[in-house]
């Protein structure tokens, strides 16, 4: 049997690929960054980014929002997306929650971001 020298350890991975568990090293593909295609969907919710606004109280931050105000915003913001004229297109929102005393909306787009300004004023 044939002793081994003090103070050294084995590598758990040969210079071949192949570690000490026996797996394979992935093959390094030819082209730095996958096509634009396959990575556009990667993450579905980041996809939509949109533009974040905020209802806070007139006297923020000495005095927030309930859940209460949060409600009674939300229905009249339903009674006023529903009263759009019929041929327009309605205001489009991807995300909506209250925090802190801070409701938070996230408009689709510019029109969706104006008509949600002129209705809260």
């Amino acid at each position: 049997m044939e002793k081994k020298p003090p103070g050294k350890t084995p590598s758990t991975q040969s210079k071949d690929g192949v570690g000490c568990s026996g797996g394979v090293k992935r093959p390094h593909s030819d082209s730095s960054t996958p096509p634009l295609e396959k990575t556009a969907n990667i993450n579905p919710r980041n996809a939509q980014v949109g533009i974040k606004m905020v209802i806070i109280h007139r006297c923020h931050p000495d005095i927030k929002l309930d859940q209460t105000q949060v409600d009674m915003i939300q229905a009249k913001l339903l009674v006023a997306v529903d009263a759009n004229p019929q041929g327009e297109t309605p205001p489009q929102f991807l995300y909506s929650k209250f925090a802190l005393g801070i409701f938070w909306i996230t408009c689709a787009n510019e029109s969706s971001k104006a008509w949600l300004m002129w209705t809260v004023s």
